[in-house]
């Protein structure tokens, strides 16, 4: 039983900085203007692949599917939080 939730946490802490990164790499992208360089549909493609990705890992995966179960719904408003702010850019600077 500790076994499992050594791996749960070493899980969640992969997990975390998976998320983490992702979020830096994505604002640092956006703010220097690489987003732009990429031609539109390219870009949808990958958006798609991406999620289409997520949706099969948390239907294959264990493990993945305890983790988001184990969110709070709290933390993921919070997360989500920083969109409101991101659309005001988005919609102030178009």
């Amino acid at each position: 039983m500790q076994t499992i939730a050594v791996q749960q946490n070493n899980f969640e802490k992969r997990a975390t900085l998976v998320v983490v990164f992702w979020g830096i790499a994505s604002f640092l992208l956006g703010y220097t203007g690489a987003f732009n360089q990429i031609p539109d549909p390219f870009f949808g493609a990958t958006v798609v692949l991406i999620l289409f990705g997520l949706i099969l890992l948390h239907q294959f995966d264990e493990a993945f599917r305890r983790f988001c179960s184990a969110i709070s719904m709290k933390a993921i408003a919070l997360f989500h939080a920083w969109r409101i702010f991101a659309g005001w850019i988005f919609l102030s600077h178009s």
